[in-house]
């Protein structure tokens, strides 16, 4: 005996939509497991003094800083103009503040398609947020949702502003942002 389902038609009246078999409902099961690598990178190159780039792609792209999954539609030209690519900082060499800033520019594009952000390497920079007035540090290949980040904290690698930091003012998380990194409030 095999593993031959057929889909059956519902004598029903209510018929009208199909009936789901055990080989769909693993096809189905496949996709909700499937990871999520389809999306906009956050590419450093050192090209131009240092240029950090957001790039659209179907598959991870090797030496990523950061990635967001967009749970929105994409519109087509985002992917297809410049080959997907949009130059976010450039000359970020000689002044590391442009590497922060340019980090969050990669989160506000996340938003706007409300997108789920990860964190892929923390060489230059690290990356905290407040919600409410919870504090929390973005754990190397954790999703975060950008819905949920009320403001974003884009620290040099290693600085010890918010270690151990578990609540605070909103304000005074963006104000501290500022002075050692660079924020944004959502």
């Amino acid at each position: 005996m095999g593993n031959n389902f057929k889909k059956q038609a519902d004598p029903s009246p209510e018929a009208g939509a199909e009936q789901t078999t055990s080989a769909d409902a693993g096809r189905k099961s496949a996709r909700k497991s499937t990871p999520k690598t389809a999306g906009a990178y956050l590419v450093y190159s050192t090209e131009s003094g240092g240029v950090l780039s957001l790039q659209w792609s179907d598959s991870p792209i090797a030496g990523a800083l950061a990635f967001f999954y967009p749970r929105k539609a994409v519109p087509q030209h985002k992917k297809t103009q410049n080959a997907g690519r949009l130059e976010l900082m450039r000359g970020i060499a000689s002044a590391k503040v442009k590497m922060l800033e340019g980090v969050v520019h990669f989160i506000k594009e996340a938003a706007l398609l409300d997108g789920e952000v990860k964190q892929l390497e923390n060489a230059y920079f690290d990356m905290w947020y407040c919600q409410g007035t919870s504090v929390k540090a973005f754990k190397i290949g954790d999703f975060v949702p950008v819905s949920k980040i009320g403001a974003l904290a884009v620290m040099p690698h290693q600085n010890q502003s918010f270690k151990g930091v578990q609540k605070t003012d909103v304000g005074q998380f963006v104000n501290t942002a500022i002075r050692e990194g660079a924020a944004w409030k959502h």
